[in-house]
């Protein structure tokens, strides 16, 4: 109440205030007042609480949730401010970047609110294959998420950017297959001639090795002949060569080492 002229008038706080020896004050946060002329606040019941101070309605009692943050994006309201938990948060993305594809990126705060993924990108596009998109070449990218579609030889197919941030191949899987089998042909093709030059080539070798043996006997031929000649000339005239006969064997020095060379050879 207030006093004017010596008469008394009750003071009216509005809704969100209460009355105090004449003075108006705001409900502490998680009060509310609902009514004008209230002497006090009223709490919320159980754990619910208000966002501000001055509530003026039960319903301003509530779940509280702070806003999380958001991985290479933002939100609104922004990150770590305190809204009701029905409170609707959006997520707004970096460049190359985007919520999972085909959702939304409105989500209450109490709720699990969008992440944001990288793009997929496309390096590749076979010249055997026809987008659908004929916007999407090399060099476009995918949300998360996202199917590109495609025909091969009449037949559709597509590719789903199913790793965030991953690069897409777009090509025929028969023609993958086809390569797959030429690859295994053409190795075992490969593999197959190496032998066959490895086993020449052993043949080759020891046949050169035989040939130098035969070589080596012819050569030496002539001259075991020459020996045999003149170690019969000397038997015949062994005193006239005392030095040159043996004197174990009693061949002569010649018709000893004429044996050995045929050892040998």
């Amino acid at each position: 109440h207030v006093i004017v002229n010596n008469s008394t008038f009750p003071v009216e706080c509005p809704a969100g205030q209460y009355e105090s020896s004449g003075v108006c004050s705001d409900c502490a946060a998680n009060y509310y007042s609902n009514s004008t002329g209230s002497t006090s606040c009223t709490a919320c019941s159980g754990s619910l609480k208000t966002i501000t101070t001055a509530s003026d309605s039960e319903t301003d009692c509530t779940v509280l949730c702070s806003v999380a943050t958001a991985s290479n994006g933002y939100r609104y309201p922004a990150e770590g401010y305190t809204v009701s938990n029905d409170t609707s948060v959006y997520t707004y993305c970096d460049a190359n970047y985007a919520t999972q594809h085909n959702t939304s990126n409105e989500e209450d705060c109490g709720a699990e609110l969008p992440s944001c993924y990288r793009k997929c990108e496309i390096t590749l596009i076979s010249s055997s294959v026809s987008m659908t998109d004929s916007t999407t070449v090399v060099g476009s990218l995918l949300e998360y998420m996202e199917t590109a579609h495609f025909t091969c030889t009449g037949e559709a197919d597509s590719v789903t950017c199913t790793t965030a941030g991953g690069n897409i191949a777009v090509y025929c899987d028969k023609v993958s297959i086809f390569l797959l089998l030429a690859i295994i042909v053409g190795g075992t093709i490969a593999m197959t001639l190496f032998i066959v030059l490895l086993y020449f080539m052993c043949c080759i070798s020891g046949k050169d090795k035989r040939h130098g043996r035969y070589e080596t006997v012819a050569a030496v031929e002539p001259m075991l002949k020459s020996t045999e000649a003149l170690d019969m000339r000397i038997q015949e005239d062994a005193y006239s060569y005392p030095h040159m006969r043996n004197d174990k064997t009693g061949r002569s020095n010649f018709g000893v080492m004429k044996n050995k060379m045929e050892t040998v050879f």
